[in-house]
């Protein structure tokens, strides 16, 4: 999954998801778009 590391005013760093991709997978799992949204979030979160 490609993702995009995001540095806001305040300089702090986070992980959004390519919303591309997570559409497709969602589409292919029947998942709704912002559940494959999180867990990709939780996941690059715990490496």
């Amino acid at each position: 999954m490609k993702v995009k590391v995001v540095t806001d005013d305040a300089l702090l760093r986070r992980v959004v998801p390519e919303f591309e991709e997570c559409r497709r997978l969602a589409a292919e799992k029947g998942l709704p778009l912002m559940h494959v949204y999180r867990i990709v979030e939780r996941e690059v979160a715990e490496t």
